[in-house]
């Protein structure tokens, strides 16, 4: 088949055509699962373009100097890697919403929801690009944490770590902690730059995180949802010289 042939050559650059787009679309797709990659074995996000559904857990407590805490953990997976979120995930097909609280909760840190309280839903996001990898709606809940279980918080599952927080110190700097709270002397100039990336929030959870300190002040029936509570708070400083 000669190529001088006018037919031949526009059949073989049809050709070129086909396997180029082929490829270039095998390699965004493969760039995208790369960098944004699920949990294994787990996919939310509907095809059909249905919005997934996820819960962020917020937790609160007071510490002994009376400032309350925030429960945060630090992601393991993509998107928003090592970054500062609340503990959260999908709601599974056929799972209540605040079976999912507890349960993300627990796998996340460990803590465990307090069968006292119903968990309350105090905002809910649905912001199309809230979440690089498709449309999700979160609904943020407002949970109370067994008091027997808060102490011994520790990352697991989609958590690479979970630690309590000053909620004021997050709010006002934007970060969590500070580069230098750890060996300080011993931190070198890259070590520095790797620890103010690993401060970093991720997600929309920082508004998100205002939007409950906001929440919680609003009312003395909303600081009861703070493990040590509105009344315990009084009576620590009754207590104080």
């Amino acid at each position: 088949m000669s190529l001088s042939n006018p037919r031949t050559r526009r059949y073989y650059v049809t050709i070129l055509v086909v396997v180029a787009i082929l490829v270039l679309a095998a390699w965004t797709f493969r760039g995208a699962t790369t960098r944004y990659p699920l949990q294994p074995g787990r996919s939310y996000f509907n095809p059909k373009g249905t919005p997934a559904v996820t819960v962020d857990v917020f937790a609160a407590r007071r510490n002994r100097s009376g400032r309350i805490e925030i429960l945060l953990v630090q992601r393991r997976y993509r998107p928003y890697i090592n970054t500062w979120v609340v503990p959260g995930g999908f709601v599974e097909y056929g799972e209540d919403p605040i079976v999912s609280v507890a349960r993300e909760l627990e796998e996340e840190t460990g803590a465990i929801a307090s069968s006292k309280r119903r968990p309350q839903v105090f905002v809910v996001d649905g912001d199309p690009t809230r979440d690089p990898r498709g449309h999700g709606v979160t609904i943020g809940y407002a949970v109370l944490v067994d008091s027997a279980s808060m102490d011994n918080v520790a990352g697991s599952d989609d958590a690479k770590t979970a630690k309590w927080v000053d909620l004021l110190d997050v709010v006002t700097k934007g970060v969590v902690g500070s580069p230098l709270d750890e060996n300080p002397a011993e931190l070198k100039l890259t070590d520095l730059r790797v620890a103010q990336d690993d401060m970093t929030m991720g997600f929309d959870h920082l508004s998100m995180i205002r939007e409950f300190q906001t929440w919680l002040e609003a009312s003395e029936k909303n600081l009861a949802w703070v493990v040590g509570g509105y009344k315990d708070m009084l009576l620590l400083e009754e207590e104080q010289p």
